[in-house]
């Protein structure tokens, strides 16, 4: 009989020592897994943290735009406003010559030098005229450019918005990976 307790007493030190084993094993497995959650979560969150630094960048680089585009549409807004007065104000001038040449003309008294003069002052007003108004066309079609690059931003927002959308759509599945891998981890 103490032959058999001396050979169950060494099976069951076997079994032991395999059971410490297995004990190890799991243990180092358990660290094994716990960094790798660990390292997951820190390069989520370091994900995280570059998409708001890129996010906040983008805004602040959308919003500069928008000021320099507000201040280009202010800018020329007033540059066509002084070109329509400056018009307004050469139609009126050509206008007054165009009477006084007819009181000249009117009467034969004047002389043909002075009538020849108001027609040159005629002339290079009506010049000045059609190149301020090629200007006012020019600024008219530099503000349709404007409004296309101003549209162009708008999409661009909207794009980014939806990348920002799909960034978080990211994180929101690494979050839920991590969360099913730590209620792994606890079944475990």
């Amino acid at each position: 009989k103490l032959g058999e307790e001396k050979a169950t007493n060494l099976s069951l030190k076997d079994d032991n020592a395999r059971l410490a084993n297995c004990v190890t094993v799991l243990t180092q497995s358990v660290k094994d897994i716990k960094k790798e959650k660990a390292d997951a979560e820190e390069e989520q969150t370091k994900k995280a943290d570059d998409l708001n630094k890129a996010n906040l960048e983008l805004e602040e680089q959308l919003k500069a735009a928008a000021n320099k585009l507000d201040k280009m549409k202010a800018d020329n807004a007033e540059i066509l406003a002084k070109a329509a007065a400056d018009i307004a104000n050469r139609e009126r001038t050509i206008d007054m010559g165009q009477t006084t040449i007819s009181s000249l003309q009117e009467n034969l008294s004047t002389s043909k030098d002075e009538i020849t003069k108001l027609q040159s002052a005629e002339k290079k007003l009506k010049t000045k005229l059609g190149e301020e108004k090629a200007t006012n066309k020019a600024l008219q079609e530099d503000n349709a450019g404007l409004a296309k690059g101003i549209t162009s931003l708008t999409k661009s927002v909207k794009d980014l918005k939806k990348e920002k959308v799909d960034a978080e759509e990211t994180i929101s599945s690494q979050t839920k990976k991590t969360d099913d891998l730590k209620k792994d981890l606890k079944n475990a």
